[in-house]
């Protein structure tokens, strides 16, 4: 059955998060987007204007810059759906408007998460989750800069959306639906895969039936075929699904420091530096473990260490690490600390306001003032985990 709507109280609240999240990421299209990977998209999304089959940087001025052996191919690494977002955007309303597929996205992702978690749990928690990814810094930096990872954040969000909805109407055009978003997802980058565990679960915690595998497989089919093209053709150039040539070598780490210091981060990167960042996540261990302890594993949890803990892996093999890589988990962390706050105990509020406006103040200072390495506390975590 579907809940009911949220009650005006909590509608007009979450309204206001939802315009001021706007607001104050409108200042984007305004900034310059000048690093390396927002200039890399921004040129193939021009590059796809002149000719749509050339999604490519070679023939480009930025190549130049950029290490031969990872971006001197015929097609480029990464699926191709964001830049044909951004190349869309471009064509409609100029190049400084393409920020505006982040800006969307990242304003999306905050009302996915506060539905997700109302229809997991109540309007309350899901008011406070809400407010947790509007003041999440990372979300905020992703959202106003040109780069993929908010982009897939989104899908992963309207994929688990999608997909509670289908699981709870029993309706497979729903799952068809579902299917598509997945597929999506899979055509923008292809850690998208790992949100597939969370929809096993989300379906079957309850108990596994005939009826609702088949409506799984509807599920997986509908994603394939809409993801498939494009990995048959990336067979087809390369003989691999996999970009191997993308991990950075023992020669690009000698050249470039920034390499180097990804590749060389901690295996507890990931886990740490949210205390960081937006020391508010702290708070979602206490209810992992007390989940773990009372033998009730949520939708949530399953969401947010099917990226931690994959990433993490990948990145001590090699590829490296870099916090905007789990931006897709950061509504199931904003989920977890809600189920935290949600409490009588008036400390655990107190100290979960003052993370929520640190992460804030941060998240501001670092996407609409400064560069991210000349503030605390990016300056310091940069350094940490050099």
């Amino acid at each position: 059955m579907f809940k009911k709507g949220p009650s005006a109280g909590f509608s007009y609240m979450f309204l206001l998060i939802i315009l001021f999240s706007f607001f104050i990421r409108i200042p984007a299209v305004a900034a310059p987007h000048l690093e390396t990977d927002e200039m890399i998209y921004q040129t193939l999304a021009c590059q796809i204007l002149i000719a749509p089959s050339h999604y490519s940087l070679q023939g480009t001025s930025i190549l130049k810059t950029l290490p031969k052996q990872m971006y001197d191919r015929p097609v480029f690494f990464h699926p191709p759906l964001f830049v044909v977002c951004l190349a869309f955007m471009t064509f409609l309303f100029g190049s400084k408007w393409a920020v505006m597929v982040s800006v969307v996205s990242g304003v999306g992702t905050i009302i996915l998460t506060y539905d997700i978690c109302r229809r997991l749990y109540d309007d309350k928690k899901a008011l406070m989750a809400a407010a947790i990814a509007f003041c999440c810094p990372l979300l905020l930096f992703c959202s106003t800069r040109i780069l993929i990872d908010m982009f897939l954040a989104f899908l992963i969000s309207l994929t688990v959306w999608s997909f509670l909805i289908a699981a709870q109407s029993n309706t497979r055009s729903y799952f068809i639906y579902s299917g598509i978003i997945f597929g999506l997802s899979l055509l923008t980058k292809q850690v998208g895969l790992l949100i597939l565990l969370t929809c096993v679960y989300i379906l079957f915690k309850e108990g596994f039936s005939k009826q609702k595998f088949i409506s799984f497989i509807y599920f997986l089919f509908t994603a394939i075929l809409i993801c498939s093209p494009w990995y048959l053709y990336f067979y087809k150039i390369y003989h691999t699904i996999s970009p191997w040539w993308a991990m950075p070598s023992h020669e690009l780490i000698k050249v470039y420091p920034f390499i180097r210091m990804m590749v060389n981060r901690p295996w507890h990167f990931y886990f740490t530096c949210w205390a960081v960042i937006a020391p508010v996540y702290l708070l979602t261990f206490f209810n992992i473990l007390y989940s773990i302890k009372s033998k009730r594993i949520s939708p949530e949890i399953i969401w947010a260490f099917s990226f931690l803990i994959p990433l993490t892996l990948l990145g001590l093999n090699g590829w490296g690490f870099q916090t905007r890589y789990v931006v897709p988990a950061i509504p199931a962390l904003a989920i977890l600390c809600a189920n935290v706050l949600d409490t009588k105990d008036r400390w655990v509020q107190v100290l979960g306001v003052l993370f929520l406006c640190v992460g804030f103040i941060t998240g501001i200072l670092n996407s609409l003032v400064f560069r991210p390495e000349e503030i605390f506390p990016f300056y310091v975590l940069m350094r940490i985990h050099a």
